[in-house]
C-alpha cells in the first residue's frame, strides 16, 4: 500500500497528501479500516494473493441508499483487468449485500485514464464542479459519476469482448430483483450460444448465473411443450 502512496504517478490524482504517509500510519489504517459503519475497504489481490490495490465503499448512507466508491491500484497492475473485476465485485456488495440504490464517485477532470475507465465499466457522467478542490496551490475541477442498481446490466447491450470477439445480445431486460436473496431475473436474447456464452456474458459484468432457462430456439418455444 505504501508503494502506491509514494508513487508520484498515482498520488498526483488525489487531494490527500499520500506521499506523507508512513508505515506506521498505513498499519493503523489497516487495523481500523472497517471499524466505521459508513466505510468498507477491500484489498485487491492477484492470483498469488499479493496486494495490488484497494477498493472502498465510503459514506455508506442507508437512509438515502447510496455510497461513494474509491479505487486505487499499484502502477504495475494497471491494464491487467483487475480494476474492472474489483469494480464489478464492489457493485455486487453495494447493490446486493447492502441493498443500496446508487454508487457514485468523483475524479479530477484531467485524469483522462480514470474517466475512460469509469465510462467503460458503465458509470454515467452526472456533472462537473468547478474549482472544487485545491491541490498544490492549484484549483481543480471534479467530474461526478454514478451508477444505479441494475444499470450494470446495460453494459451487455453495448456488447462485451469474449475471446477477442465482440458479443452483443439483441435484447437484455431486467425483469425483477430479490434483494433478500441477492438475485435478479434477466431476460436475454442471443443468436448463438456456444461455449457457455450466456454465463460468460454475465460473468464479464460481475454476475454469476444461478439458473438458466431456455425459452425459445428460433421459431420454437416452450409453450405447450411436454416434459421429456
Amino acid at each position: 500500500m505504501l508503494e502506491w502512496m509514494h508513487d508520484d504517478i498515482i498520488n498526483q490524482w488525489f487531494k490527500y497528501p499520500f506521499s506523507e504517509m508512513t508505515l506506521e500510519k498505513v498499519e493503523e489504517f489497516i487495523r481500523s479500516a472497517n471499524e466505521l459503519d459508513e466505510s468498507r475497504h477491500f484489498a485487491i489481490t492477484n492470483e498469488k494473493d499479493e496486494y495490488c490495490g484497494t477498493i472502498s465503499l465510503k459514506k455508506i448512507d442507508l437512509i438515502n441508499s447510496s455510497a461513494e466508491l474509491a479505487i486505487v491500484l499499484r502502477h504495475e497492475c494497471h491494464g491487467t483487468g483487475m480494476a474492472e473485476a474489483a469494480f464489478n465485485d464492489i457493485l455486487n456488495v453495494a447493490f446486493f449485500s447492502y441493498s443500496l440504490h446508487k454508487v457514485y464517485l468523483n475524479v479530477l477532470c484531467d485524469n483522462e485514464r480514470a474517466i475512460n475507465f469509469y465510462k467503460k465499466v458503465g458509470m454515467r457522467e452526472e456533472g462537473e464542479f468547478r474549482d472544487a478542490v485545491k491541490i498544490k496551490n492549484s484549483f481543480k475541477n471534479l467530474k461526478w459519476f454514478g451508477i444505479i442498481k441494475g444499470e450494470q446490466i446495460n453494459k451487455l447491450k453495448d456488447g462485451v469482448m469474449l475471446d477477442d470477439v465482440l458479443v452483443k445480445p439483441s435484447r437484455v431486460k431486467l425483469k425483477k430483483t430479490d434483494s433478500s436473496k441477492n438475485t435478479s431475473m434477466v431476460e436475454i436474447t442471443i443468436h448463438e450460444g456456444k461455449n457457455h456464452e450466456v454465463k460468460r456474458l454475465f460473468e464479464s459484468v460481475g454476475f454469476l448465473v444461478d439458473k438458466l432457462t431456455r425459452e425459445r430456439i428460433g421459431i420454437f418455444n416452450l409453450e405447450g411443450l411436454k416434459s421429456g
